[in-house]
């Protein structure tokens, strides 16, 4: 007699085990997996399973490529029978169909397909390329899910939208092949050899490195590498790498241990430092919008402000950056530096020169 309940069981824990395409698994792989789960079966059952499970859901053995290939093929029916022959000593590879949705138990919910909107809106551009193939399906069946709906879970992402500080610019274009050697070289600890153009030079230079990983700023993607030569970590815009070839015959190497990690690094130099001293005491006379932007965001975590009849004086400790000088430019008449004396005059240089070019 047939267990009704057992069989379910079955039938859904292949469809959890079986991949989307380009993976696959084959009935004998499929057969290991249930045993381990603590399913009795055998080999004729999976795949008698699979073939029942195949026209019901966007499961695929490769059989329907095989045979568009065959129809199109102009080969003598001999070799067509050799052929067919050779493949079907292979065992068939299942997998989902390219377009197909993924199969879900439970169904996804409103909460999850929101957060797969967001990972798609935000963080796609942070993901290897085959991540994003493989989310691909899921994207799209948040996508539907909440375009079926019109809960308030559904309506949230019309109800959120995140702007750039400054002016809004368009993020440069990155080569694909590029991109997606690059992303692999960081996921695998590949060495890599990349032909770069440095901003303002006019030929590709080539350089042996060891991706260490990627920071994104201002819209541009950058990849932090050590290299291979000189030890230094570096950056490398991926918009002006040209191209990239792993070359797994040279040794990764690691960073210094000066940089720990990714993120002590970017710290330290994606602010573009400008040398000695590493930190000023800053101090600003501030007015008008100026002071509520360093009450409202704090600019240091040792810092005050401090009202005065004319404005309100700003204290704070802050890395000696060109960041810096930029957020004090962007501030205008708002601002005056007061402390340190040199950049002071540093800034009074400036204007002068400035002022030489608006007369």
């Amino acid at each position: 007699m047939l267990d009704i309940t057992s069989t379910f069981q079955r039938y859904l824990e292949m469809l959890k085990s079986i991949p989307h395409h380009p993976d696959y698994i084959t009935a004998n792989q499929l057969l290991e997996k249930l045993e381990k789960k603590g399913f009795t079966t055998n080999i004729r059952t999976v795949q008698r399973d699979l073939l029942m499970l195949k026209k019901v859901f966007e499961i695929s053995s490769g059989d329907e490529e095989k045979s568009e290939k065959s129809e199109k093929s102009e080969k003598s029916e001999k070799s067509e029978k050799s052929k067919k022959s050779k493949e079907s000593k292979q065992p068939k590879r299942w997998h989902y169909k390219p377009n197909s949705l993924p199969f879900m138990a439970p169904s996804l919910d409103d909460h999850t397909a929101l957060s797969f909107i967001f990972v798609q809106k935000f963080l796609i551009s942070m993901m290897p390329p085959d991540s994003i193939r493989t989310l691909d399906p899921w994207f799209r069946a948040a996508s539907q899910r909440l375009s079926a709906r019109r809960g308030n879970t559904a309506k949230w992402q019309e109800k959120v939208h995140i702007l750039t500080t400054g002016l809004p610019r368009l993020s440069p274009s990155i080569n694909p092949k590029v991109q997606s050697i690059v992303y692999q070289a960081i996921l695998n600890e590949w060495p890599l050899r990349i032909k770069y153009r440095a901003r303002g030079a006019n030929e590709n230079k080539e350089h042996l490195i060891s991706p260490l990983g990627l920071v994104v700023k201002g819209g541009i993607i950058y990849l932090v590498a050590t290299h291979n030569v000189k030890g230094d970590a570096l950056q490398f815009a991926l918009h002006r790498t040209q191209d990239a070839e792993p070359d797994k015959k040279a040794d990764y190497i690691k960073p210094l241990k000066k940089w720990i990690n990714l993120h002590s690094y970017a710290e330290e130099k994606f602010g573009f430092p400008m040398g000695e001293p590493e930190t000023l005491t800053l101090k600003l006379h501030l007015t008008g919008h100026a002071v509520i932007s360093v009450t409202d965001c704090p600019i240091s975590k040792k810092q005050s402000v401090v009202k005065s009849d004319d404005g309100s004086l700003l204290t704070a400790e802050v890395p000696n950056t060109l960041e810096l000088r930029q957020w004090i430019r962007s501030l205008g008449l708002d601002a005056t530096i007061i402390e340190p004396i040199s950049l002071r005059r540093e800034f009074k240089q400036e204007l002068e020169l400035l002022s030489k070019r608006y007369e």
